[in-house]
């Protein structure tokens, strides 16, 4: 192994419980969690070179630097970079000499102490070895320190073999199980601070998470929570290619709004959401539905509507519901987005789902939440079946806006609207300019075009789309346009402030 120069090796310390699992489920552990390694290597232009189980540890080669990487895979404990390996040893000197070589630079000037952890028969004992050492190296040193040292000198003895490394070669590893060992979940991913947060939590168990986005009140909403999902994909994610699935339920969501009793309508939205998911998850085979709810945050996440929901659901809610976060404060939820790298993404994030902010209610009845619900279950029918499929490791942001259905059936809250030969002049709206003159507030604000004639309306969107831009044809005519506009309104209605 030492021969390969371009090679850097680490001791990967699998986490505790992959180890204490019985000796079959252990193997299968440990290959899962190589494939997760390399994955990950993989996705950042790196390749594993070498990889052997070492009592209880793995001896990992990289065709380059890959420490922190290593420790983001799910199910390693501990990462140390090796400053050297000593094969064939015949003495306790044999150690010792290699080991002044090894560490005499690293302790210079400082006080340090050396650390031997040590398996086999040998005749000598960890102490043996930790005081030899430290004899040769104590010259270059400003002293033994055991208690409080500038820095520790790692040996680890195991049968013929010997690995060294210090306290500055240490990465602390994510622990959990390799991903794969625990089935599938389906995240209801909104892009939020929380539901990547949740989707991390499930996946550290060795759960294969996916995504599930819904469209509530703008088709925007998708592309960032794309970013974010890619983001977490990226970091974190490997061993599987996870996917993100968008369902565009602006239309339902009008309806919500159009024909909902106002106190219930963040009750009636989260009855879509554990219904679309739940019908997913059948079609799809996943285990469990993770979602980001925390008891009380909001209105629907209160215990008394979490129980109202799953009671009003009945057998729709055929598999589990998992709620990492239940337990959490908000506080809690953000230092951890922050501490996986999500937050800046997610924080970029309108809010697109809050239909209601004021007057909502937080003791939702069961009868009650069943009629409401009752009221747009024939429209949720109607507009729920366009899926687009998204892969998060090879998939981009264009990718998606190819992919999203041209036509529309209600106007997005955040919506530049457009007519081109239209008889009805929407409340707003403008005559489309040229082409390339069209701006927008920002990259993904959804551009939506009608007209008269339904052709010219997909054509100009589809050239507008052609350019990078988030357009739409509206698939009303200006009369069925102007009928909803008169009869409670075709744009949904974003309410500000928290909730």
């Amino acid at each position: 192994m030492s021969g390969e120069k371009t090679v850097k090796w680490y001791l990967v310390v699998p986490s505790g419980e992959v180890m204490l699992k019985s000796k079959r489920v252990r193997s299968r552990l440990l290959m899962l969690l190589r494939r997760a390694v390399e994955d990950a290597l993989a996705r950042h232009g790196r390749r594993l070179v070498g990889w052997s189980l070492w009592e209880g540890r793995i001896l990992a080669g990289c065709d380059g630097e890959c420490g922190c990487l290593l420790a983001r895979v799910f199910g390693v404990y501990r990462v140390a970079r090796v400053r050297g390996i000593l094969e064939g040893f015949k003495s306790i000197d044999d150690i010792s000499v290699w080991a002044e070589k090894l560490f005499r630079d690293d302790v210079e000037g400082r006080r340090f102490a050396v650390r031997v952890k040590r398996s086999g028969k040998h005749d000598f004992t960890s102490l043996d070895v930790a005081r030899h050492v430290g004899s040769r190296l104590k010259p270059y040193s400003s002293g033994v320190d055991l208690e409080n040292p500038d820095i520790e000198v790692f040996l680890e003895v195991r049968g013929d073999k010997v690995v060294g490394y210090t306290g500055d070669d240490i990465i602390e590893g994510v622990g959990g199980l390799p991903a794969g060992s625990e089935g599938r979940a389906l995240s209801l991913f909104s892009g939020g601070i929380d539901t990547p947060v949740a989707t991390w939590y499930v996946a550290r168990r060795g759960v294969l998470v996916d995504m599930l986005h819904i469209i509530v009140s703008s088709p925007a909403s998708a592309f960032y929570a794309f970013e974010t999902a890619k983001q977490l994909s990226k970091e974190w994610l490997y061993g599987y290619k996870p996917k993100m699935c968008v369902v565009e339920l602006g239309r339902v969501s009008l309806e919500i709004q159009r024909r909902v009793k106002r106190s219930l309508r963040m009750v009636v939205l989260k009855l879509v959401f554990y219904t679309l998911a739940a019908k997913h998850a059948k079609t799809h085979q996943y285990h469990a539905i993770v979602t980001g709810e925390s008891i009380g945050q909001t209105s629907s996440q209160t215990l008394y509507n979490l129980y109202a929901i799953h009671v009003a659901l009945g057998e729709t809610l055929d598999v589990p519901v998992l709620r990492p976060l239940a337990g959490l404060d908000k506080e809690e939820i953000t230092e951890k987005a922050r501490l996986i790298g999500t937050y800046e993404h997610s924080a970029r994030m309108p809010e697109y789902s809050a239909l209601v902010r004021e007057g909502a209610t937080t003791k939702a009845k069961v009868e009650d939440a069943v009629k409401e619900f009752e009221k747009i279950a024939c429209v949720l029918k109607k507009y729920s079946s366009r899926v687009v499929e998204l892969d998060l490791v090879e998939d981009t942001a264009e990718d998606l806006l190819q992919k999203m259905p041209l036509d529309i059936h209600y106007i997005p809250w955040d919506a530049k609207v457009f007519r081109v030969e239209a008889s009805y002049e929407y409340p707003g709206s403008q005559p489309l300019p040229d082409q390339q003159e069209v701006r927008v507030e920002h990259k993904w604000q959804p551009i939506v075009v009608y007209s008269d004639d339904p052709a010219i309306a997909r054509s100009a969107a589809k050239k507008l789309r052609s350019l990078g831009l988030n357009a739409y044809a509206l698939a009303l005519s200006p009369a069925e346009l102007e009928e909803l506009e008169r009869s409670g309104g075709a744009r949904i209605n974003v309410e500000p402030g928290g909730m």
